[in-house]
């Protein structure tokens, strides 16, 4: 399996795994914040504590093996931004990601997608990155086709997004593939 180094660095970014001391820091920026959250799986955190226990659960993540959650700072000033999460399993990686609405369209998650997506693809058993984004995101399409994705099709019907609706979602599907 693929273990991402633990600090990585992009033209602007750094990336390092959480710490529960991030929680207030992430808490002001997005957690809480509905217009962030409304295309993800998680609704907006009601307070600081919500934070702490996704916190929690990325550090688990981190020492398991099942995820590896990066906290994405600028390099100017290390403030922090949002972050990606990288998912390696069987010859594949999926990823997902948040950025704090003060830092949209500057290009940091294109910027960040494209590093982490490069490194994966460097591993010699990653063979395809992919992710998902509900199929009114047309920003985070544009994120992804900006870092060299590819939109595959729709997935209908794909995952519940909790601040839209008890239904399943449809989310388009785009990937890279190695030698791309």
């Amino acid at each position: 399996m693929t273990v991402p180094p633990k600090e990585f660095y992009s033209q602007r970014l750094s990336f390092r795994p959480p710490l529960l001391s991030d929680a207030e820091t992430l808490f002001q920026l997005y957690t809480r914040d509905p217009e962030v959250s409304r295309h993800l799986i998680w609704k907006p955190h009601t307070d600081v504590a919500e934070t702490v226990g996704f916190l929690s659960w990325c550090i688990d993540s981190w020492m398991e093996g099942s995820a590896y959650p990066f906290i994405i700072q600028r390099r100017s000033d290390d403030q922090i931004l949002g972050m990606i999460e990288l998912r390696p399993e069987n010859g594949k990686a999926s990823l997902g990601y948040v950025l704090a609405k003060q830092f949209w369209g500057q290009g940091y998650m294109s910027e960040a997608v494209r590093a982490w997506t490069d490194w994966l693809l460097s591993q010699p058993e990653v063979w395809r990155v992919w992710t998902v984004a509900h199929v009114e995101n047309t920003a985070s399409k544009r994120v992804l086709e900006k870092a060299g994705f590819k939109l595959e099709g729709i997935l209908r019907r794909w995952e519940r997004l909790q601040n839209i609706g008890p239904e399943p979602q449809d989310c388009y599907c785009l990937s890279r593939l190695k030698g791309e």
